[in-house]
């Protein structure tokens, strides 16, 4: 194929080295970028931890170095956001950590998005407002997800010298790949593209070969540290990926949810939806590697969703347009290419055909943003999990040296992440925790064992003459109110979920 366009004829496009932009525009930036990141460091404050996100804490906090490793194969995890966190665990910071640390995480991704990439600056700004910047990867601390976004993104800015400081590009694939396994469709699509251009344009040497072994050292590391290769025997079913029938339904919800995040029907949102993907493929039409990036991304985050639906919500669909964030970032560093007929007929130039892109991403982006604002507006007026207060009533009435059984072994966990020295004995396990492994004995006890049959180990764990305190995510029904007095309940949290809590005194029987 011809070049059918030079770099330099790139003249509508963004570029920095060209850029005249005025003070006024540059303070305007300035203002909504402090803004944002006041606006989110505030939520921060106000954000109950749930489950998810105080996993890897407590993990990381309550077992030693080489377990963790280990223990990544029943979170379904890669250890990049683990090792980040565990100096401040281990070093007894508490775990409202996580939250200032994401923060700190997504403020790097909105600085390269708004003031290193080539894309519009509507379009960067209208992104960081946008649901999965404004609240989901800002607020809802999984930074498995942010950190990898981080690197990403890191990854476009230094796109191109990935030919000419080769061994750093392969560390950052290698990275990539060890965020989460989201990141394994772009991480791969990259690596394929490098090894392609490398080829095609005769710039492969030991120094790329060097960078590629690295990112494929990093593939290789990080899918036997998700359990996706040697999984444990002992591996919960829903971790492994025979455990599931791919489901397009999930498919369509995570296809029409990437852009329209907080809309429904989902079944009036698919035409749309499907506009702006062709509407995005069509301006990458003349640019076939950084095409070649999108469809792979996207195809393989579809695949992975629908293998795993189970755990698929809009933190993963929202790495589908990240993606394609991405796609369009790298697209200002590749050269049209001559698509013969079918390109002087039917195509443009991408300088041409970005505002189409630019029209798709911001449609996109102004479709969710009432959504994070919303959910703004949720974390400061009500709870997002009962656990912070459930753990705080613990500490303020000096229960923590009191046992404590449990059931539904893993949905109060939270609780013990404010607890940095107390376990609680969970009935379903039989054993004290903190944390939950994800393992056979999980599903097919400690998850799903009846509330009549807990409270009857409980009792026969513990002493009918010792002080004991029971935490459970429902309440006990009338007919044992006389036997175990309620202390304490958290069930008004704004979602509904199953982070509520209720914590009974059971009676002592005297000898």
């Amino acid at each position: 194929m011809q070049k059918s366009q030079t770099k330099n004829q790139l003249f509508d496009l963004p570029d920095r080295n060209k850029r005249s932009d005025s003070d006024i525009q540059r303070l305007t930036w300035l203002t909504l970028s402090i803004f944002y990141a006041t606006i989110t460091l505030y939520t921060v404050f106000n954000h109950e931890f749930g489950r998810d996100e105080t996993a890897p804490w407590l993990v990381v906090r309550d077992t030693d170095f080489f377990h963790i490793f280990t223990e990544l194969r029943y979170q379904q995890h890669t250890c990049l956001w683990y090792l980040f966190i565990t100096p401040f665990a281990k070093l007894g910071f508490p775990c409202k950590t996580i939250g200032i640390l994401n923060w700190l995480l997504v403020q790097g991704v909105a600085y390269l998005l708004i003031w290193r990439s080539p894309l519009p600056k509507t379009t960067t700004l209208l992104g960081i407002f946008s649901f999965y910047l404004f609240w989901q990867y800002a607020i809802d601390a999984r930074g498995i997800y942010v950190l990898g976004l981080l690197v990403l993104f890191f990854i476009a800015y230094y796109y191109p010298k990935r030919f000419s400081h080769p061994l750093l590009f392969g560390i950052l694939l290698f990275l990539l790949f060890n965020s989460n396994i989201t990141m394994f469709p772009p991480a791969a699509a990259l690596l394929l593209l490098w090894a392609l251009q490398s080829l095609v344009e005769k710039k492969l040497n030991t120094k790329t070969l060097s960078g590629m072994l690295i990112a494929g050292l990093g593939f290789l590391i990080a899918i036997w540290q998700a359990g996706l290769v040697l999984p444990p025997a002992d591996l919960n079913l829903f971790g492994r990926i025979d455990g599931f029938e791919f489901q397009q339904e999930a498919v369509l919800k995570a296809f029409c949810g990437a852009f329209f995040a907080g809309l429904n029907p989902v079944s009036m949102l698919a035409i749309p939806a499907f506009v702006i993907v062709s509407m995005l493929l069509y301006s990458l039409a003349t640019r076939p590697y950084s095409l070649l990036f999108f469809c792979i991304h996207i195809v393989g985050n579809l695949c992975v969703i629908g293998l795993k639906p189970m755990y698929a919500s809009e933190r993963h669909y929202g790495i589908i347009l990240m993606g394609i964030i991405f796609a369009l970032w790298i697209a200002h560093y590749e050269e049209d290419r001559d698509l013969g007929y079918i390109g002087q007929n039917i195509t443009t130039f991408f300088s041409k055909n970005f505002k189409r892109a630019v029209l798709a991403l911001n449609i996109s982006f102004i479709a969710s943003m009432g959504f994070g604002f919303l959910m703004h507006y949720y974390e400061w007026n009500f709870l997002f999990s009962g656990c912070s207060e459930m753990a705080s009533f613990i500490k303020k009435n000096n229960l923590e040296n009191v046992p404590i059984a449990s059931h539904r072994y893993g949905h109060l966990t939270p609780i013990a992440a404010y607890l940095p020295s107390k376990k609680f004995w969970y009935a379903g396990i039989g054993k004290d925790a903190t944390f939950v492994h994800l393992d056979l004995q999980h599903v097919n006890e400690g998850h799903v064992m009846p509330y009549d049959r807990a409270l009857q180990k409980i009792d026969e764990h513990f002493p009918p003459n010792e002080e004991i305190l029971i935490l459970l995510d429902t309440k006990i029904n009338n007919a044992e109110g006389s036997k175990y007095h309620l202390l304490k309940k958290v069930d008004d949290e704004i979602f509904g979920s199953d982070e509520r809590c209720y914590l009974y005194r059971r009676t002592k029987v005297l000898p």
